[in-house]
């Protein structure tokens, strides 16, 4: 690329980035002086996508309290999306999202702030950090630091300084948090709340899933979820009629393909083959690991959800080389009790040679590795720190 187009954009960028903070800064300056309302939490989801995830299991537990509490979620306007009563939707980046984020007494959020929009904490607000991803399997935050845009790094730093909670649902996560995070707040060591529902009511979902695709309950799925690329423009997959032989072949079921994809690519445009499901706009991927018999992915730390209902999990890395090279590992893939392919005859094989005792012996051995803290209470005990913290226990 011409270097002097690489600066042109570089400055372009940053002179965005300072009228956001002045813009911002203003806003924030002005809500400042007014009151705390104790009873409001303003709530976050991957930067306005939608109702799910981390936040949405501690609102919903909040929500059976009946503590009549002012829940605020911030939306980016892209979709519809379904709200339970009890919660007022309110655009994201708007100068009434900063209003409600000063007004607020608790902060929950499942990705960083950035920094222009959250100049200024107040120091009655609790902000609590569910994460996103759990046990990931791709370097994040200070391990890729190098990979990462400078106001990226910036934001995040600001962000650690403001939380007061982070959530961990395994001792791996708590060592990851203290040492990747530039964070030295507490860490709650209950479970994620989006995985109570994988362990107390995984059948009942399941049965969720089928009802609202319509599917007979005699098919199996397989749930296919790669993760994000940089600089994504299009959709590419394996072979889906060759990975739907080989799966009706090696356990003698139809089946069916579920395709789920990046929340920041899911509006990509796809054309599939009527054995395949595009699920990315489905609003709980939790609930789509309950119906599913099998999970496919490549980096996407889903797996490590997968594992706390003992199923299989086949990774499909094609671009590990290129992929390795932008942001690298945590984890060993040898080390890890999935089979591991590199191209479509390689994934093939691997589904042929499954051998489900094996998988689940190796499983426990990386259960106890990594020490899971997943009871299925997450929510309950996050609700009522909340609860606590407000005062209103």
């Amino acid at each position: 690329m011409n270097k002097e187009l690489v600066k042109s954009n570089s400055f372009f960028k940053w002179i965005t980035i300072l009228n956001a903070y002045i813009f911002f800064g203003f806003f924030h300056i002005l809500f400042f002086p007014f009151t705390i309302n104790n009873r409001k939490i303003v709530v976050c989801n991957f930067y306005g996508n939608g109702y799910g995830d981390n936040p949405k299991y501690i609102v919903e537990e909040l929500l059976k309290m009946k503590k009549s509490l002012d829940i605020v979620w911030l939306v980016s306007g892209k979709g519809e999306y379904k709200f339970p009563k009890g919660i007022r939707t309110v655009k994201i980046f708007s100068i009434r999202s900063i209003y409600e984020f000063m007004t607020a007494k608790i902060w929950i959020d499942n990705c960083r702030k950035y920094f222009f929009y959250n100049l200024f904490k107040k120091k009655d607000t609790v902000y609590i950090q569910t994460w996103h991803g759990g046990i990931g399997i791709k370097r994040s935050e200070k391990e890729a630091e190098a990979h990462l845009a400078n106001s990226y790094v910036w934001s995040a730093k600001h962000d650690s300084k403001m939380i007061d909670y982070f959530l961990s649902g395994s001792k791996w996560l708590s060592d990851y948090i203290k040492i990747n995070f530039c964070y030295n707040g507490k860490i709650e060591e209950n479970g994620l709340p989006r995985n109570d529902k994988l362990i107390n009511e995984s059948k009942l979902l399941k049965e969720k899933v089928f009802d609202f695709y319509k599917l007979n309950s005699n098919v199996k799925i397989v749930l296919y979820a790669p993760t994000f690329r940089k600089g994504n423009t299009k959709a590419e997959f394996m072979d889906f009629s060759i990975l739907k032989s080989a799966l009706n072949k090696k356990f003698n079921k139809e089946w069916i393909i579920f395709l789920r994809l990046h929340p920041n690519i899911k509006e990509l445009k796809v054309d599939l083959p009527e054995y395949v499901i595009n699920t990315s706009f489905y609003e709980d991927a939790q609930e789509l690991l309950c119906a599913a018999d099998i999970l496919m992915t490549d980096y996407s730390g889903i797996m490590f959800d997968m594992i706390l209902l003992d199923k299989p999990v086949f990774i499909y890395a094609n671009d590990i080389r290129e992929y390795k090279r932008d942001r690298n590992f945590k984890f060993d893939f040898k080390d890890l009790p999935f089979s591991y392919a590199e191209n479509d005859l390689e994934l093939i094989e691997n589904i042929e040679k499954f051998n489900e005792e094996i998988f689940l012996k190796d499983l426990k051995k990386l259960k106890e590795k990594l020490v899971f803290y997943e009871n299925g209470t997450a929510s309950i005990k996050v609700a009522a720190k909340i609860l606590e913290i407000m005062s209103l226990k």
